[in-house]
């Protein structure tokens, strides 16, 4: 009922947060998500809502049912959120759009209390340089058409296969196969 989700977000919406969110706006969604690596994730509940410039963003309330806190709740946090948006971009597909923000809150009702355990995935690595370089840093492109054709024939058979990727596109492959040197 959305009357009762929005009295729920009225209470426990950070303050903040909540100015920032159009409870009018608020839609029940799917709590399933399929992804290939996860066979089937299930958040307890899942609502659209129009964030400050109507930008479309989620609202999820995860209950956690466990009688024991887990300790690795917040990696599951994160699978969730990566699967809301792995089925929103494949729902946009064709279409000019920017992720959704999303916002998890988790209504916990165990035993051990406070609740013991971080719910920052952060937290879990060794250091914050590890978190920083998993979280935050950026993919390494490695694109072989910034390359010289003879950079990547220079000795090794991963530079002779990432020249073959370079011009797998290209129509005439005779001048390419010829320009292998007969040292690699």
């Amino acid at each position: 009922n959305t009357h009762n989700a929005k009295a729920f977000f009225e209470h426990y919406l950070e303050p903040a947060l909540l100015k920032q969110v159009d409870l009018t706006t608020l839609e029940l969604q799917s709590g399933q998500l399929i992804t290939q690596q996860l066979k089937g994730l299930f958040t307890d509940l899942l609502y659209t809502v129009n964030f400050q410039g109507q930008q479309q963003g989620y609202l999820q309330i995860l209950t956690e049912h466990q009688s024991r806190p887990d300790k690795h709740l917040a990696l599951r946090l994160l699978q969730y959120k990566i699967a809301i948006l792995e089925r929103h971009s494949h729902q946009s597909q064709g279409e000019e759009t920017w992720l959704p923000p999303i916002h998890t809150m988790v209504f916990y009702h165990g035993r051990d209390n406070p609740y013991p355990y971080t719910l920052n995935i952060r937290d879990l690595f060794r250091t914050a340089a590890h978190a920083e370089l998993t979280l935050d840093g950026l993919p390494q492109l490695i694109n072989v058409h910034d390359y010289t054709d003879s950079q990547l024939l220079d000795k090794s058979f991963i530079q002779l296969m990432s020249y073959l990727y370079k011009h797998v596109w290209d129509k005439d492959m005779v001048p390419v196969l010829k320009a292998i040197p007969d040292s690699i």
